[in-house]
């Protein structure tokens, strides 16, 4: 029909049967796990698709002799081994590990004193074990208590009663 609104004949137009509502598709976006270094992630390496909005949940396990050392990507918290990551766009996260070498010293005998490293970390007895980046230089010293005497080093190379240098190539026991 036509309708006069004073400034002339205008069309009404009945869209009835003829409107329909728009639909929008799911949207879905890949999430691209990755490892450096020597660990491994869940969600596994790899692709993996979900809808939008989607909060996964990924994780980080290191292997033995390595360490986690953070995330690379979007992540909730890029230091937490166990973390979030929301699909809003498509995404790449990448679990970082680097190569780590125990050093433990076995203090033996009825003496006593301290044993000491730098880097610090050991401070024996107490804490005697200490985990350091592969291949970084240790340096043990001893403090002896008066009337004591220290006998000198046994294992990981060290030889003597001076200060014992390490590289930490591999777990020590000294």
């Amino acid at each position: 029909g036509v309708v006069d609104s004073g400034f002339g004949p205008e069309p009404i137009i009945d869209m009835g049967a003829y409107e329909r509502q728009a639909s929008t598709p799911a949207l879905t976006y890949d999430l691209t796990m990755g490892v450096s270094g020597n660990g491994s992630s869940s969600p596994a390496v790899g692709p993996h698709t979900y809808d939008n909005g989607s909060v996964v949940a990924v994780s980080a396990v290191a292997d033995s002799g390595w360490q986690f050392t953070g995330w690379t990507g979007w992540v909730a918290d890029p230091a937490s081994e166990s973390t979030t990551v929301t699909m809003t766009w498509d995404r790449t996260v990448i679990a970082n590990f680097k190569q780590v070498q125990t050093l433990t010293v076995d203090v033996q005998g009825s003496s006593s004193g301290t044993v000491t490293s730098a880097p610090l970390g050991i401070s024996c007895p107490g804490d005697c074990d200490e985990v350091y980046d592969y291949d970084t230089a240790v340096t043990l010293s001893t403090t002896v208590d008066s009337g004591t005497v220290f006998d000198g080093w046994v294992g990981g190379g060290c030889l003597g009663t001076d200060d014992c240098q390490l590289a930490m190539d591999e777990d020590l026991i000294v």
